[in-house]
C-alpha cells in the first residue's frame, strides 16, 4: 500500500461487536444501508476484509517493523476478544464438545458455550460467536468421518 492508502482488517470476533454477520461472514445490508443512509461509505468505514481468529492477514511493512522494533517479515493474524481468548485457553487441553462452557471474569462477566446451534437474543444480550475449526478439537468420531472424506 501507498502511505495515503487505507487498509484495515480484522477478525470475526471484534467485528461481531461492529455488527458483522458471523453466519455468512459478510457485512449486513441494513448496516450498509444505515451507514450510507446518513452520507457515509460503509466500505471506506467498516473493515474491508474480515478473517478467521488465527487466519494469517500480511506481514508488517518494512517501515513499520524498523519504527518499531519488529523483525522485517513479522505476520499479523486475526485475534480474537478478551472472554473469547480465555475460553480458548481454559479449553486448550481437553477435547471441546458441545455442551463445554467457559465462566470468565475480566471488566465483564462472560459465558461462553459450545453449542451447534445458533443462539441470539437481543433483548438479553446473547449471542453467538463463530470459531474456527482449527481452534476447535474435534471429537474421536468427527476425526474420523474427516479422514474419510479425504480419501
Amino acid at each position: 500500500l501507498k502511505d495515503n492508502e487505507r487498509f484495515v482488517c480484522s477478525d470475526w470476533h471484534n467485528c461481531l461487536k461492529l455488527g458483522y454477520n458471523v453466519q455468512d461472514l459478510e457485512w449486513p445490508t441494513w448496516l450498509q444501508d444505515c451507514l450510507t443512509s446518513v452520507g457515509l461509505d460503509w466500505e471506506s468505514v467498516l473493515p474491508q476484509t474480515v478473517v478467521s481468529p488465527g487466519e494469517v492477514m500480511g506481514v508488517v511493512s518494512p517501515d513499520v517493523a524498523r519504527r518499531l522494533g519488529l523483525n522485517q517479515g513479522t505476520i499479523v493474524v486475526g485475534g480474537t476478544t478478551d472472554s473469547n481468548a480465555a475460553f480458548l485457553a481454559a479449553t486448550a487441553q481437553d477435547e471441546v464438545l458441545p455442551g463445554t462452557a467457559v465462566v470468565s471474569l475480566g471488566s465483564t462477566l462472560a459465558i461462553k458455550q459450545v453449542s451447534t446451534t445458533y443462539v441470539e437474543n437481543a433483548n438479553v444480550g446473547v449471542y453467538s460467536h463463530r470459531y474456527p475449526s482449527s481452534l476447535l478439537k474435534k471429537s474421536g468420531q468427527e476425526e474420523e468421518e474427516e479422514e474419510e472424506r479425504k480419501k
